[in-house]
């Protein structure tokens, strides 16, 4: 089955300590290597990509496309990265891209895997890579990719997705496919991912790290190919599950899996509810389904809408509208992490809680919309890719957690206060009456030596007391 259009672009999760709208000596480290993305395009491109902006809300635009808002773009863009980045409104994307001459250096490629007898290999080209850093520390690694093939199938464009997405074995003894750079030693994915990260985060080797390891174990892919309906025919007695041949090519390039093993073929409930809840079917001329990992568009006639315009749109609006939910799934499992309490100490949980809850409000405020563009489909297309990355339900228990733990902690704050205001009234006013009683005799017949004694024993005493009143009360 030939694949008469496509590209992939490689998403990569990081966190990152940069923000707008904020004065950081930092920037200055990736002057030689990163610049506006704006500056890769040309004068017809940007005023194209300016006009595409308006595909979001206003107030979503202007932190999506600061710059795009100004009054003098073209001035904006060509400051260096520390003027353009403390001229951007707070809790607005700082977007960058990777400088042509050093993108030159790195693409091609070759992608190889070798295991038993079995060989693969692809030669593929980077057409762009970017940075996106969103406030409150997400930031995401991106590059859009084609195969080299000038015939390509659908075959082997699944396997390049199944190789090149891995960037940690998912288990001990995987092996993991090389890439190749002319005459450069091969190198895996994650040895790429750690040279593009260089001075945007502080480790040298970001993906050894816990937040590497963790978030970061693969790439999430968005995807777009176009193939001829017609040309899609698989034997029939592989096709089940599967209604039809086009939802078992949607299934099999989503998932980066081969159904002609039978392994990878899902159970009938399973694909069911996969499509029910992840296939986004609006128009004859292309599906798509939106999952955890991934997103796939797949056109279906090689030619008109789904072969010109709709590879444009995906890219321009489309891939947009896909970041924020992931931006927005990544900020809450960060938030859902930190919220286990690291320390017993009241004072500094309470102070803790107190911050969670004040970035919570924030991501919420800036971040959390119910619809992005005026057009019904475009916010069809946002809610359903919320759906596939199972957002609602984190938001809920984040929502629910950082509210408890705030009330529980000031809660906890007050019966304190309560229990000090409780403990200076009943016992403390008995001490103050003796001490006027005796204070004057202590002081016409004892000396200062005496008196500090006598001072320092009825702190001891009442410092005791309080400590027995306030074990007591705990028992209740």
């Amino acid at each position: 089955m030939r694949v008469s259009n496509h590209y992939i672009i490689l998403t990569y999760p990081f966190k990152h300590s940069f923000e707008a709208g904020e004065k950081d000596r930092r920037w200055e480290r990736l002057e030689d290597r990163w610049f506006q993305w704006w500056r890769r395009l040309g004068g017809e491109q940007v005023r194209k990509a300016v006009d595409d902006t308006y595909f979001f809300l206003p107030y979503i635009r202007k932190l999506l496309f600061p710059e795009a808002c100004s009054q003098d773009l073209s001035k904006i863009i060509k400051l260096p990265l520390r003027k353009w980045a403390l001229s951007l409104p707070k809790g607005s994307v700082l977007h960058l891209t990777y400088k042509p001459k050093r993108l030159s250096q790195i693409s091609p490629l070759t992608l190889k895997f070798e295991l038993e007898g079995y060989n693969f290999s692809a030669g593929f080209t980077f057409e762009w890579i970017d940075l996106f850093l969103f406030p409150q520390g997400v930031g995401f690694l991106t590059f859009k990719t084609h195969l080299s093939d000038e015939e390509l199938e659908a075959e082997k464009l699944n396997d390049f997705l199944y190789y090149i997405r891995l960037i940690h074995p998912p288990s001990m003894g995987w092996k993991l496919p090389q890439l190749l750079m002319g005459n450069h030693p091969p190198i895996q994915t994650k040895d790429l991912v750690d040279l593009l990260l260089q001075g945007v985060v502080d480790e040298e080797a970001y993906t050894e790290t816990e937040m590497g390891q963790v978030y970061g174990e693969r790439f999430n892919l968005f995807i777009y190919a176009c193939v001829d309906k017609s040309e899609i025919a698989y034997e029939e007695e592989n096709l089940p599950p599967f209604g039809d041949d086009v939802d078992r090519l949607l299934y099999e390039l989503s998932t980066c899996t081969n159904t002609s093993d039978p392994n990878y073929i899902p159970s009938l409930k399973g694909w069911e509810r996969m499509k029910e809840e992840n296939i986004i079917s609006l128009w004859d001329n292309w599906r798509g389904m939106a999952l955890r990992d991934n997103l796939l568009f797949l056109g279906l006639r090689s030619k008109g809408f789904p072969f010109e315009r709709l590879p444009e749109i995906c890219e321009n609006d489309y891939f947009h509208l896909w970041l924020l939910p992931l931006y927005q799934k990544m900020r809450l499992s960060l938030l859902a992490g930190e919220l286990m309490r690291e320390s017993g100490d009241l004072h500094k949980n309470l102070k803790k809680a107190r911050r969670l809850w004040e970035e919570f409000i924030i991501f919420r405020n800036l971040y959390w919309f119910y619809e992005l563009n005026r057009k019904p489909q475009a916010n069809f297309l946002f809610h359903a890719f919320q759906k596939g990355l199972e957002i609602a339900p984190l938001y809920e228990f984040v929502r629910s957690e950082v509210e408890d733990l705030q009330e529980f902690y000031e809660r906890k704050v007050e019966r304190n206060t309560n229990l000090l205001l409780n403990f200076l009234t009943f016992i403390g006013l008995p001490i103050g009456i003796l001490a006027e009683l005796f204070s004057n005799v202590l002081i016409k017949s004892g000396s200062w030596r005496d008196f500090s004694l006598w001072s320092l024993l009825a702190y001891a005493s009442i410092g005791t007391i309080y400590l027995v009143y306030r074990r007591i009360s705990k028992r209740r």
